[in-house]
């Protein structure tokens, strides 16, 4: 089983190379071979990867200009699952176009105009997510191993590519799917201690989170994977980045109310569970507050 960044601390620069491409330029990790990844994405990954069979499409998002695929290859230590997410800012300034010129969009004059002009000095996702799983390795947050990145143009006609590697062996794609399926009732004794055990670990993972010093506007549910470890405790490990920020400022309680409702409905996640969850939340933090109070200050935010 591979050990996640956050156990080896091996995402930081000082454990990667440069790496260079027909005019991408990254990073990648010590002791990984690119030259597969580098075969199967093609001088035009945006294209290349829509095309190639040995990639499968997990998710696309039109608005953000991203694609994830999956592929099986060998990068030095054996075949093994790997996800490779494309980024396209053309694609995005294309969709955000459109909406602009839409019904709705004509209703909010100015949304997607600032959205447009911000698109042309955004970050670059790619390396964004490569350093907030270094910042995330430092936090004591597991994450997905981040093997590689490239980036190629500016503003509107940037290409990006970002490789990480699968969580093996997991439960289910993500954790929202596997508490929908293994939680719901009735539980026996087994699977009641589980998902108690699940929601502890879950508090104490958003208290380091939130203590990181790494903004999450996309902190979700289903951004967790479970990672089944064979003779230790299953964990939950963070699989998505992108929407990362290195930006101690984030409001607390607007972190915990946009994470809320990725939670499950009751039955299969109750009040009790949720009740249980803030609990583990302040505990991890020696938070002096009730839970009641806590409960409040998310509603009222």
């Amino acid at each position: 089983m591979n050990a996640t960044n956050a156990e080896t601390g091996k995402n930081a620069d000082g454990a990667s190379r440069p790496l260079t491409w027909r005019g991408f330029a990254g990073r990648v990790r010590e002791g990984i071979r690119p030259e597969p990844v580098l075969d199967l994405i093609g001088p035009a990954p945006i294209a290349g990867l829509a095309r190639e069979p040995r990639a499968e499409l997990i998710k696309a998002k039109s608005d953000k200009g991203s694609r994830v695929y999956r592929a099986a290859l060998d990068l030095g230590a054996g075949e093994e699952e790997l996800f490779i997410k494309s980024f396209d800012s053309a694609e995005t300034r294309r969709v955000m176009t459109q909406r602009m010129l839409s019904g709705e969009g004509l209703k909010r004059p100015w949304h997607y105009p600032v959205k447009i002009v911000k698109l042309l000095y955004a970050p670059s996702p790619a390396r964004r997510s490569w350093r907030a799983a270094e910042a995330c390795a430092r936090a004591g947050v597991p994450v997905a191993d981040h093997l590689l990145y490239l980036e190629r143009g500016w503003g509107y006609w940037r290409e990006e590519v970002l490789v990480t590697r699968g969580v093996n062996p997991r439960s289910a794609p993500d954790a929202r799917q596997f508490m929908d399926y293994f939680f719901r009732p009735p539980l026996d004794k087994a699977r009641l201690a589980l998902k108690r055990t699940l929601i502890a670990e879950l508090g104490v993972l958003l208290r380091k989170v939130r203590d990181s010093g790494i903004m999450f506007p996309d902190f979700k549910l289903h951004n967790l994977v479970l990672e089944e470890r064979p003779g230790r405790a299953p964990r939950l490990v963070v699989i998505d980045l992108s929407e990362a920020l290195l930006r101690p400022s984030y409001p607390e309680m607007l972190f915990l109310k946009r994470f809320s409702p990725s939670l499950p409905e009751p039955p299969v996640f109750t009040a009790s569970d949720r009740v249980r969850l803030l609990k583990s939340y302040l505990a991890a933090g020696n938070d002096p507050r009730s839970w009641p109070e806590l409960c409040r200050s998310i509603a009222g935010t």
